[in-house]
């Protein structure tokens, strides 16, 4: 890949090679369009930071890392939406063909991530850290954790691209809050609070009778959600599973 012009002082090079262990010509045709999107994707940001100055640091801490995937992922989506918005029309087989594709790719990454294996990605992680300077060695426990996290990204823009090749822009006007994102999630008010609250506002109307057996519930739901459990994170299926627990 051709590095553009503006980049190659801050990179050194003029193009970058990397090999993608395929013995397959046609699965290396296909994973290096889409390491090359997101490629793309990782020259913009680093132009970004050029511009505030923040290239040429000899590390960056987790919430940078997790910054700078978050960026990857959104400027992916972005020349995705392009590209389909302006692209050639296609045919009904090449759609399907394509959503095959789409399907063998997650499969392929989500057994890497279950069997811990990580090479798949290692491409896109070696030009992160090297171009990025992140200060992470190839053979530190912090290598794999980034390029689990890396993995997991590429999985999210597959069902990204799914959902867009699909006619499904539905994650536009309802954006869910990632693990890359950086701004922190609003928080509710936790388990314990609410149970105090509730304790509070009700318990001065039971009957004396009722009140042991209520702290006998009200202690077993502490102790199974957690006092420190944000009330919102609580959902139904943890609901079912409390229910059956104390059944």
């Amino acid at each position: 890949m051709i590095i553009p012009e503006d980049l190659r002082p801050i990179i050194g090079k003029r193009e970058l090679r990397y090999s993608l262990n395929e013995c397959s010509l046609l699965n290396a045709k296909r994973k290096s369009k889409r390491i090359s999107t997101k490629v793309k994707g990782l020259f913009s940001k680093i132009g970004i930071e050029a511009r505030k100055g923040n290239i040429g640091t000899s590390q960056m801490d987790k919430a940078k890392i997790n910054k700078l995937i978050s960026d990857m992922i959104r400027v992916t989506i972005a020349d995705m939406e392009h590209e389909k918005a302006t692209g050639k029309p296609i045919t009904r087989g090449q759609l399907d063909d394509y959503l095959n594709d789409l399907g063998l790719f997650e499969h392929d990454y989500r057994e890497s991530l279950s069997l811990r294996d990580y090479k798949i990605v290692f491409p896109v992680v070696d030009f992160l850290i090297k171009e990025g300077k992140l200060g992470i060695q190839k053979d530190s426990p912090d290598y794999l954790q980034f390029a689990a996290e890396v993995l997991k990204a590429q999985i999210h823009l597959l069902q990204i691209d799914r959902m867009q090749s699909t006619g499904d822009y539905s994650y536009r006007y309802r954006p869910q809050p990632t693990e890359w994102d950086t701004e922190p999630e609003p928080e509710s008010e936790t388990i314990g609070e609410v149970v105090a609250e509730y304790w509070a506002e009700k318990s001065g109307n039971w009957k004396p009778r009722t009140i042991p057996d209520y702290k006998i519930f009200r202690n077993t739901l502490i102790n199974f959600v957690d006092k420190k459990t944000m009330i919102h994170t609580v959902d139904y299926a943890a609901g079912r599973e409390y229910r059956d627990g104390t059944e």
